[in-house]
Parts: C-alpha cells; sequence; structure tokens
C-alpha cells in the first residue's frame, strides 16, 4: 500500500487540482486522508480502482470497497 500526494494523483487522473476537490466536494472522488498536520495523501490503490470503475472494469470487492471510502477510518 502507498500514499500518493496530489501531484501524482492529477497525473493518475489527468485533472486538474480544483476539479478533483470540487468531485471530493460532491462526493465523487475518493477523500484524502492526513499524512500529518496539513498534508493530506490519498491510497493509491483508491484512485486505481476510481479509475477502473470509471472506466468500467472490474476490480476486486475489497478495492472498490476502498474506493468509496467504506470501512475507512473518519478523521475530524
Amino acid at each position: 500500500m502507498r500514499a500518493i500526494r496530489i501531484k501524482e494523483v492529477i497525473q493518475k487522473v489527468s485533472l486538474s487540482q480544483s476539479t478533483i476537490y470540487a468531485m471530493i466536494a460532491k462526493g465523487n472522488f475518493p477523500k484524502p486522508f492526513e499524512l500529518t498536520p496539513g498534508r493530506v495523501g490519498w491510497i493509491e490503490e483508491d484512485i486505481d480502482a476510481w479509475l477502473a470503475a470509471k472506466a468500467g472494469r472490474n476490480l476486486p470487492a475489497a478495492t472498490l470497497r476502498s474506493a468509496a471510502g467504506v470501512g475507512l477510518p473518519q478523521l475530524g
């Protein structure tokens, strides 16, 4: 499992930072988690699962649940 920062997320999904955060606010993109105060990251597998779902490809159910935030601890 690997945490990735916003620059890598932008590269992977080919969306701008403002679009990604707007989608997060609407519940349409995986939420980041706090790495350290003021620093957030995403689990790379969550981003991969989101991309696969957008492309209509199947991934293991556990990966898809993780991308949807199901079963993950809530911060703040």
